[in-house]
């Protein structure tokens, strides 16, 4: 005996399938999403360290300019040349001169 196959159960099994397909790619899309997120989290994080690590750097070169910027002042003080101070602290005319200021 052949059995015929139900119509209401082929739709059914249709249905099913359909929405399968239609949760899979849901789902896809939701892992994508969330993984790009932790991507750009991971990012941000990163950003947030260089930018931490660059306003360090910058303080301790704004120390350092103090500091030499004082030692002309005192090398200066104590007459001696500017092209020897310049050769010395391996500066520019322009450094000195502004610290005569």
């Amino acid at each position: 005996m052949i059995q015929v196959a139900n119509p209401i159960y082929t739709k059914l099994c249709h249905d099913m399938n359909v929405e399968d397909e239609y949760f899979s790619a849901i789902e896809k899309r939701d892992t994508e999403i969330l993984m790009r997120d932790k991507k750009l989290a991971d990012l941000q994080t990163l950003n947030d360290e260089q930018k931490s690590q660059l306003d360090e750097q910058k303080s301790q070169l704004d120390e350092q300019k103090r500091i030499i910027a004082t030692s002309v002042k005192m090398l200066l003080s104590a007459g001696m040349p500017e092209e020897v101070i310049c050769q010395n602290l391996n500066v520019s005319m322009d450094f000195v001169n502004l610290c005569k200021e």
